[in-house]
């Protein structure tokens, strides 16, 4: 048991808060961004990231030096799709750096994020998107583990006065606060001092608005838009920095020309919670759809929309892996439990 040792409030020191961008991201603090998938999340993040690296100034603030910093990602393709998209915004590319992942993948306790940010004194750290980062053993919706594992980036940013942004989606909890939409654990929303909503606008789909969700360190800042079909790719656009979440979240309800319906969430939750976990057991999925309000048999309807998942019986225990074969190397028994 640990000794007794008080500190008495008008013995600690005062700290300013620094800003990667005021009002929206504090230095040495986690922020989440989060929102429905396509709707602009990682398009927003990687031009943050462009500007930063070249030291141009971002909506509402001036320019700054110029910063290194680490954009994680699990979704997209480094060649393909994440280096296209930082030429296109103009990006430093000297200063943008990935740890390398292709030996051994990338947690939030990995002590290889404290070594890269050390190494290259990094003022920024992205992390797209959450679940690809969580580890194995962490379950995203039991706040225990969930506070456990965001400790050692609370204390990583405070330390190195890093900027860290996690890249979430939104769980399908319609009427729930905008700032508990993020999927996993609402210590998620809890730990991070600043929440930015990202979504399509009502009247015109190809217009994505960011929305100041949450601010524990200053004033909550405007709403602002964007889109990603300007002359050049992502362009800032004036106009709606009155748009509130709850306009946001109702109108990325129905982003599309058609509604969306169960199986087209049970699809896009399988391909989000499947994909980069690799192999999970059949009754945490179901569970885990349980709590987004999606059946088992919905769950297993959807399934048979994505070839690569698969249903492998290991033992006395049936697993849902992703693979990109029909049948395994191995010769193990792939097909419906039911």
């Amino acid at each position: 048991m640990a000794d007794l040792n008080l500190i008495k409030i008008s013995e600690v020191e005062e700290e300013n808060v620094n800003w990667l961008w005021y009002p929206y991201i504090p230095y040495g603090k986690l922020t989440l961004i989060h929102g429905n998938p396509g709707d602009g999340k990682t398009h927003m993040a990687l031009k943050i990231a462009a500007d930063c690296s070249r030291g141009k100034a971002l909506p509402g603030s001036i320019a700054e030096p110029p910063i290194t910093l680490i954009y994680q990602t699990a979704e997209d393709g480094l060649g393909d799709t994440i280096k296209p998209r930082l030429q296109e915004a103009g990006a430093d590319q000297e200063k943008i750096f990935v740890i390398d992942e292709d030996e051994q993948s990338l947690s939030m306790k990995d002590k290889r994020i404290e070594e890269a940010i050390k190494k290259t004194g990094a003022k920024l750290l992205i992390l797209d998107p959450i679940q690809a980062y969580l580890g194995g053993d962490i379950d995203m919706n039991r706040a225990n583990e969930v506070r456990q594992l965001l400790k050692p980036l609370v204390r990583i940013a405070q330390t190195y006065q890093c900027a860290i942004v996690l890249i979430g989606h939104l769980n399908k909890n319609q009427g729930t606060n905008s700032v508990y939409r993020g999927m996993g654990s609402m210590d998620f929303a809890a730990t991070v001092r600043s929440i930015l909503l990202v979504g399509r606008y009502k009247e015109d789909q190809n217009i994505r608005i960011m929305v100041h969700d949450k601010s524990s360190l200053g004033p909550e800042g405007a709403s602002l838009g964007f889109r990603l079909d300007g002359p050049d790719g992502f362009e800032w656009v004036e106009g709606y920095d009155q748009i509130s979440s709850d306009e946001v979240l109702a109108s990325s309800r129905n982003s599309g020309k058609n509604p969306v319906t169960k199986l087209d969430r049970a699809v896009e939750f399988l391909k989000i919670n499947c994909r980069e976990v690799g192999s999970i057991a059949s009754n945490d999925i179901f569970e885990l759809a349980r709590l987004e309000g999606i059946s088992e048999r919905t769950l297993k309807e959807a399934k048979k929309h994505i070839p690569q998942l698969q249903a492998v019986k290991v033992e006395a225990h049936w697993e849902w892996q992703w693979v990109e074969e029909t049948e395994g190397k191995d010769g193990s028994k792939r097909a419906d439990e039911s």
